[in-house]
C-alpha cells in the first residue's frame, strides 16, 4: 500500500561516542538522531502497523547518492505516531557532520516506507541544542585539558606541559628581515707585538778584478 502523507520531527545531536546503546549519563552528546513522526495512507488515515523504514543522508535536496543509510527494524505504529533511533542499526559518523559544517553545505534525510518510493520532499538537517555547544569551538573553547596524539600540552589547570614548558611551543622560523643600516667606525685599535726577525740572507757572489795600470818609467 503506497504511503502518502508523513508528519515529521526530526532532531538533529551533534555526534560523539559509541553507537548501538543509549549514551551514559556523562557521556558527552549522544551520537544518535531522533526521528519522530506520524504515518498516513493514501486514503489520509493514520497506520496501525508494522512497517520497515530506510533513513538515508544526502548533501542535496534532490538526486545524488546518500553518504549514509540505514534501514531499521520493522517499527510499530501506533495511530500513525512512531519514534526511532538514527544510528541504531549503522553508527553515524561525526566526521558527516564535520565536513559538512566545514564546508557550509547543507544536509538532508530522505525517508523510505517499506519498498515505497523515497518520500519527497527530503528534510533539511538544521541545529537543535547539543549543536550549539559545537559551536563554541568558533569562539572562545572550554576544554579540561589539551592533548596532541598521547601527550597533554595543556592540564586541567590551564598550565602549558608541552615542549618548552617556560615559552610554550616554538613556531616555526620566520622570514629574514632587511639589511640594516651600516654601523659607525670603531676606534682603531691597539698596535700589535713586533714581528720576530727574519733568517739571514745567501751571501752574494764576489765582484770582478779591476784592470791593471802598467807603471811609467
Amino acid at each position: 500500500m503506497r504511503r502518502r502523507r508523513l508528519y515529521i520531527n526530526f532532531g538533529l545531536a551533534t555526534l560523539v561516542g559509541t553507537a548501538g546503546a543509549e549514551p551514559a549519563s556523562g557521556a558527552g552528546v549522544p551520537l544518535f538522531l531522533t526521528e519522530q513522526g506520524r504515518l498516513f495512507d493514501t486514503n489520509n488515515n493514520p497506520i496501525s502497523a508494522s512497517a520497515t523504514f530506510t533513513f538515508s543522508i544526502y548533501t542535496a535536496a534532490t538526486g545524488g547518492t546518500p553518504i549514509w543509510t540505514e534501514t531499521q527494524p520493522p517499527i510499530t505504529l501506533d495511530s500513525g505516531f512512531f519514534s526511532t533511533q538514527l544510528g541504531s542499526t549503522v553508527p553515524l559518523s561525526p566526521s558527516t557532520f564535520q565536513t559538512a559544517a566545514t564546508a557550509g553545505t547543507p544536509l538532508y534525510l530522505g525517508i523510505q516506507v517499506n519498498s515505497d518510493p523515497e518520500i519527497s520532499p527530503r528534510q533539511p538537517i538544521a541545529t537543535v541544542p547539543f549543536a550549539f555547544a559545537a559551536d563554541n569551538a568558533i569562539g572562545d573553547i572550554n576544554p579540561h585539558s589539551v592533548t596532541i596524539g598521547t601527550k597533554t600540552v595543556i592540564d586541567s589547570n590551564g598550565n602549558w606541559t608541552g615542549s618548552g614548558t617556560t615559552t610554550g611551543m616554538a613556531g616555526p622560523t620566520g622570514p629574514t628581515g632587511p639589511t640594516g643600516p651600516a654601523g659607525m667606525t670603531g676606534p682603531t685599535g691597539a698596535t700589535g707585538l713586533s714581528g720576530m726577525g727574519g733568517a739571514e740572507g745567501v751571501t752574494g757572489e764576489g765582484g770582478r778584478d779591476g784592470a791593471v795600470e802598467a807603471a811609467a818609467e
